[in-house]
């Protein structure tokens, strides 16, 4: 039995998840230092604004989410099949694709600048870093994409701390100068480009030179943008637009009683979400190689839910040491919803990877249920929201419709799969 249990966990799959998830979760605790220092030096109506910031990035980026399913799934498979040439051929390609609409994207966000930082109670300045931010999103998802699907963890690792690192040298500078909420934003921008640098340097022996053809290639991903842009728009939809309509609806005191909660949240769903990038990966190439993939979702979903249940059960029973001693008690008015936001967090995390897995058996559909679900949020919450408990609530229930929906989908569609 011993030594069964040490074969399985001296697999190459199993070194990965280590390596990937023990880096990950290094990474979501130096990403949350970043949070940290910016609860700590603004005031909760700051720090609600910065959010704000934040979720918009969150929506403007939904098709830089796509992007990455759909480089992640098609580098994987070509990878799976030892096919160098669609490999490099592939970066270029969808560098044209989306380099258009990025830019006139960004175009009108800067032309709306204004609007916007009346709806949000927020600086137009803003809004023009996040339509430059927008520019490198794109950028870093490719190049972030390509390292994962080489399945270079322990180099993505490297590259997010650094970022990361940088990201927080640079708030703090800012913030130190008074440029209050906005020091985030601009951080996030700079550290974005350095990233993009990083990732650069290591995957170029792929993609660089370009090789020739002597034909245009064309690449059918038409089976997977519309569904990966479902997916992404849900998953970025759900963790963003309560907060956007906090922000709208209640005061800057109480969006930033939020946000702190918010965040907090958010720490237990990045932990579990490399377990998800980990399902991508790993599945889309089985599945290319007709392996099973079934047994690897399983370990990898009941790792997920074992981790996510540890970080619940630590919120649920110490929510007021746990707010005191990470937001400062400036934001204790928060502490009785946290449990329920935890909880809500958890399960978002856990119906990730249900629809990643799906995705990478090629199964997509299933992201038609989350695009169900991120419409019936924001009406949820514009019906309720006369106290922050509503929301919180609507979110809870949005989140157990979302999961339960899923599970029994995924029960159904890969009935028969091996």
């Amino acid at each position: 039995m011993i030594k069964k249990t040490l074969k399985i966990l001296t697999t190459k799959n199993a070194k990965n998840t280590l390596i990937y998830y023990t880096g990950s979760f290094v990474v979501s605790i130096a990403n949350y230092l970043f949070h940290l220092l910016l609860i700590r030096l603004l005031l909760p109506s700051h720090y609600g604004e910065f959010l704000s910031y934040l979720s918009f990035l969150y929506l403007i980026t939904i098709p830089a989410g796509t992007i990455n399913l759909v480089v992640s799934k098609h580098i994987s498979s070509f990878r799976g099949k030892k096919d160098n040439k669609s490999i490099n051929h592939f970066f270029y390609w969808i560098v044209r694709k989306t380099f258009i609409p990025s830019l006139i994207l960004a175009t009108v966000i800067i032309l709306s600048a204004n609007k916007l930082s009346f709806l949000l109670k927020a600086q137009p300045t803003a809004f023009y870093v996040l339509s430059f931010s927008l520019l490198t999103s794109f950028g870093e998802s490719i190049f972030s994409s390509y390292l994962l699907a080489f399945q270079k963890f322990t180099t993505n690792i490297k590259i997010s701390l650094s970022t990361i690192s940088l990201k927080i040298f640079l708030a703090f500078i800012l913030i130190k100068l008074g440029a209050g909420a906005t020091s985030g934003v601009i951080a996030i921008f700079l550290a974005s480009i350095v990233s993009i640098s990083l990732c650069f340097y290591n995957i170029k022996k792929y993609i660089y030179p370009p090789l020739k053809s002597s034909k245009k290639i064309e690449f059918n991903i038409k089976k997977y943008v519309s569904y990966s842009l479902i997916l992404s728009a849900g998953l970025l939809s759900i963790i963003s637009i309560d907060m956007l309509l906090v922000r709208y609806f209640f005061s800057p005191h109480l969006s930033g009683i939020y946000a702190s909660l918010s965040t907090l949240g958010k720490m237990i769903y990045f932990g579990i979400t490399p377990i998800s990038v980990l399902t991508m990966t790993i599945v889309s190439n089985r599945h290319s190689a007709n392996k099973n993939t079934k047994s690897v979702i399983v370990k990898l979903s009941l790792t997920a839910f074992f981790l996510g249940l540890i970080g619940v059960a630590v919120f649920s029973i110490f929510p007021h040491q746990v707010v005191l001693f990470l937001s400062g008690s400036q934001y204790l008015q928060g502490v009785k919803y946290l449990p329920l936001v935890s909880l809500s967090m958890f399960l978002f995390g856990l119906s990730n990877i249900i629809l990643t897995s799906l995705f990478a058996i090629e199964k997509p559909k299933g992201s038609i249920i989350l695009f169900v679900i991120c419409l019936l949020q924001p009406v949820l919450i514009t019906l309720f929201h006369q106290t922050l408990m509503q929301v919180v609530t609507v979110n809870l229930l949005v989140q157990v419709l979302l999961f339960f929906s899923l599970v029994s989908y995924y029960i159904i569609a890969t009935r028969k799969s091996p």
